[in-house]
């Protein structure tokens, strides 16, 4: 019965609040209803294809949902749409790996980094944070990228911390060969 409700009064909702929709959808949530969730969300992106919150729900409902293919289109378009959107494009990135398609994981890459140097304060917290997790390359090319940015290169210690992730695999490259020896 609260669907049909939700369903009627969705057609004179606040456009921007959308409480029925959105108790629609929980309660479809709830009720582990997954295929009407995603009907609903299809629709409504459908209906409001420019609207980038639709999208983004539908892409991360059909990720849940395990439909990695679709979920990768949609993101593609979402990360199409907005190029300095370094959290589609993150995603997208990620995506591509799992989906074995190295060319299109090195163009959200690419497409990754490039949002990035328009932040600098966010890169500067992922080049830190793929440090501290090891992801030595990563941080390499985001502090060598920020060595690049003026405000970020006139005291030098991006060029310090790129100089010492370099220093830092090849010491890790050299006792691989010692091993192999």
């Amino acid at each position: 019965a609260f669907l049909e409700t939700a369903a009627d009064k969705a057609a004179g909702e606040d456009p921007v609040l959308r409480e029925w929709t959105e108790g629609r959808l929980e309660c479809l949530r709830l009720a582990g209803d997954e295929q009407s969730g995603l009907q609903t969300l299809r629709k409504l992106y459908e209906a409001e294809p420019e609207d980038p919150f639709w999208g983004r729900r539908l892409a991360g409902t059909l990720l849940a949902s395990n439909e990695m293919k679709e979920g990768f289109a949609l993101y593609e378009k979402i990360s199409a749409g907005d190029k300095d959107d370094y959290g589609a494009a993150m995603t997208c990135y990620q995506l591509a790996v799992g989906l074995k398609k190295p060319e299109k994981a090195a163009v959200f890459k690419k497409r990754l980094f490039a949002a990035l140097r328009k932040q600098p304060q966010i890169l500067q917290q992922l080049a830190n944070r793929w440090s501290n997790s090891q992801n030595l390359q990563w941080a390499f090319e985001a502090w060598k990228l920020l060595g690049e940015i003026p405000a970020f290169s006139s005291n030098g210690y991006a060029a310090y911390e790129a100089a010492e992730l370099a220093q830092l695999e090849s010491e890790r490259a050299l006792a691989s060969l010692r091993e192999q020896a």
